[in-house]
């Protein structure tokens, strides 16, 4: 196997993970694709770093998926983790472009927590 060949951080192994973890999820497979995601997100991150956006890909990919099995807060804490990554770096600020755009998944990310919470508080009343 390619992990076994080149070694389980080795980019192309790390791509390899990405790749069939996203694959897993376009074909509905999210419980299986997670730990692909996961693995290929904290390798990506640990490598080549937050401001690549190799790494702003697959936090996307993994975000999407933890969503599709309806774990918004966990998708979330990878936003957040994301987030706090590349604050960590020296010269990169909030207005950076990938901090940005993270942001803005979270922003609709909690928009669509807020619209579950209160569907939820609607049901409840109703059962009352």
């Amino acid at each position: 196997s390619m992990t076994r060949v080149l070694g389980e951080k080795h980019e192309d192994t790390v791509y390899c993970m990405f790749n069939l973890g996203r694959a897993l999820s376009d074909e509905g497979r999210h419980t299986e694709a997670e730990a692909w995601l996961r693995n290929s997100f904290e390798s990506i991150l640990g490598s080549i770093g937050p401001e690549d956006g190799r790494a702003l890909k697959s936090c996307f990919v993994l975000v999407q998926c933890l969503e599709e099995q309806g774990r918004i807060d966990e998708a979330l804490q990878i936003c957040q983790r994301y987030l706090q990554e590349l604050g960590a770096r020296e010269g990169i600020n909030d207005q950076h472009k990938s901090a940005i755009r993270v942001q803005g998944w979270v922003n609709r990310i909690s928009k669509r927590m807020e619209e579950q919470l209160r569907a939820f508080d609607i049901f409840a009343v109703e059962e009352q």
